[in-house]
C-alpha cells in the first residue's frame, strides 16, 4: 500500500507528526472548494487520512456531516480530542481506504490531502473503484498530493495518475493544479484535482 501503519502510529504517538505534515488551521485549498461548490447544510463528508482532524472537525463546524477515518489509531484517537475540545461531532474510524467500512453512495464528498499520494502504483485502482462506490451520483472528490515521486514515501499526483484510475469509472476530472500543502514546518510542492462522480 505504500508507508506501513507502523509508520503512522509511531509518529502520532511519539508527536514527530506535529513537525512533519500536520498544520493547526484548516487547510485554505479545502476551504477555497467549500466557498465554491456550495454544498447543502447537512452535506456527508468523508476526509480520507484524516490525520490529526483539523480538516474534518472545520467541516463539522460548518454544518456538514462528516466522517475522518485513518489508517492510525492513534491519529484517531489524537482527532477525536481535538473536536472534544472543541466541542464538534465527527464519526471517527480506524481503517484502510482499500476497504472502505461505509455503504454505498453515502457521501456528497469526499476529500482526500496527502492519502492518495501515499497509495502505491498497484493498489490505486483499488482506492478507485472504494471511493467510486461509497460517492454518490453527482458527488465529488478532492485530492490533493505529492508533485513528486518518492518510493519511500511519495506516489506523484499526476494528470496521468488521474486519468488512469478514475476516467474509466465515469468521473469528470477538473484541471490538475499546482498548489503548496501548508503545514506547521514548511510546505509541499503539491497538485490538486476535483472529481466528479458522473450517471455511467
Amino acid at each position: 500500500m505504500g508507508v506501513p501503519q507502523e509508520f503512522w502510529n509511531q509518529a502520532y504517538s511519539d508527536g514527530s507528526y506535529l513537525t512533519q505534515w500536520d498544520y493547526d488551521y484548516p487547510s485554505q485549498e479545502l476551504i477555497g472548494v467549500l466557498s465554491a461548490i456550495n454544498l447543502l447544510p447537512g452535506s456527508k463528508i468523508l476526509d480520507l487520512g484524516c490525520g490529526g482532524g483539523r480538516d474534518a472537525i472545520y467541516m463539522a463546524q460548518q454544518g456538514f456531516s462528516v466522517s475522518g477515518i485513518d489508517l492510525s489509531a492513534a491519529a484517531v484517537e489524537i482527532a477525536q480530542r481535538r473536536a472534544i475540545d472543541l466541542n464538534t461531532t465527527v464519526d471517527w474510524r480506524v481503517g484502510n481506504v482499500l476497504n472502505l467500512p461505509f455503504a454505498n453512495n453515502s457521501f456528497e464528498m469526499i476529500t482526500d490531502r496527502a492519502c492518495f499520494h501515499h497509495i502505491s502504483h498497484q493498489d490505486r485502482t483499488q482506492y478507485a473503484i472504494e471511493v467510486s462506490r461509497i460517492l454518490s451520483v453527482g458527488g465529488l472528490l478532492l485530492i490533493r498530493g505529492s508533485y513528486h515521486e518518492n518510493a519511500d514515501s511519495f506516489f506523484a499526483v499526476t494528470k496521468d495518475s488521474i486519468q488512469d484510475h478514475f476516467g474509466n469509472l465515469g468521473f469528470q476530472i477538473g484541471p490538475l493544479l499546482p498548489i503548496a500543502l501548508v503545514n506547521n514546518s514548511g510546505k509541499l510542492t503539491a497538485n490538486m484535482v476535483l472529481l466528479r462522480k458522473a450517471v455511467r
